[in-house]
């Protein structure tokens, strides 16, 4: 999915409050999502890019509360040797939403289950190791280049 107009003017907002030129704002979209505009990200990779910012304005002095695609959902998960972390477990997540056309949790959860059992041999995205993690994420990043954007 597209990045939605709310997020343009927020990314805007923090690029303007930071006092951060037009050239380097480019630059930074080019080193880190391969696009010369925020028009082009998708909606996990701007609010990635909204909580880099934030970040960076924070350690400036600024203070901007982070955006939150549910940080704490899988946080019962963390800890556990040789396998996945709970922001590991987002990241596929969010990348699932971008490539799928569910538009209910419910759904997307279900596919994203069928998709990692018949690739993966893994019946349930909380059985994921750290190996297959990485395979996981590269996978589901090349179908997502592969895929036609829509809009939000």
């Amino acid at each position: 999915m597209n990045i939605n107009p709310k997020q343009i003017k927020l990314i805007k907002t923090i690029i303007g409050k930071m006092g951060i030129g037009d050239d380097l704002y480019r630059e930074m979209l080019e080193n880190r999502y391969g696009v010369n505009s925020c028009k082009q990200l998708t909606c996990s990779q701007s609010t990635e890019f909204v909580n880099y910012l934030k970040d960076q304005a924070n350690q400036s002095g600024l203070h901007f509360p982070k955006a939150s695609m549910n940080r704490h959902k899988h946080n019962n998960l963390a800890d556990r040797e040789g396998m996945a972390s709970p922001k590991q477990l987002r990241k596929i997540e969010a990348m699932w939403f971008d490539y799928t056309r569910d538009t209910d949790e419910a759904s997307r959860t279900k596919r994203l289950n069928a998709f990692l059992e018949h690739r993966f041999k893994v019946t349930n995205l909380k059985f994921l190791d750290k190996q297959t993690t990485s395979k996981v994420i590269y996978c589901i990043g090349k179908m997502l280049e592969q895929k036609p954007r829509r809009a939000c």
